[in-house]
């Protein structure tokens, strides 16, 4: 064996970035596809990569930040943007949600104060 022949660490190590720049470029493919957003976590996570990796690969880092960026140039379609109704319901909901919680709250802190109370008398 020369100094030029690969070793089989060698050889498997080039696989295994065939294999993650596949899977990674597949990723990039489905999420296109399906209008999902593009950026470094959603398609480490799809392609079950590191960003780290994602970031290193030069070709890849490149396709990831040209489709980020044509994402968030195009304007969202009338059909698919939420109604000033829509809008309106669910922020009635959140307000809602939140006057429940607070009392909830309000509640819980006066059973932790007589809780207190009541051991701070049990002690005198």
């Amino acid at each position: 064996m020369t100094d030029q022949d690969p070793t089989p660490l060698d050889l498997a190590t080039q696989e295994r970035c065939r294999e993650v720049r596949r899977r990674a470029e597949g990723a990039i493919r489905q999420l296109d596809e399906r209008g999902m957003p593009i950026n470094f976590a959603s398609v480490a996570s799809a392609a079950t990569v590191s960003r780290s990796w994602l970031y290193r690969d030069a070709n890849i880092r490149a396709s990831i930040e040209r489709l980020r960026t044509v994402r968030r140039s195009q304007p969202i379609p009338a059909t698919q943007r939420a109604s000033a109704d829509s809008i309106r319901r669910q922020r009635e909901a959140l307000l809602d949600e939140i006057a429940r919680l607070t009392h909830e709250n309000k509640q819980l802190r006066a059973e932790v104060a007589k809780v207190f109370g009541d051991r701070r008398s049990a002690r005198t």
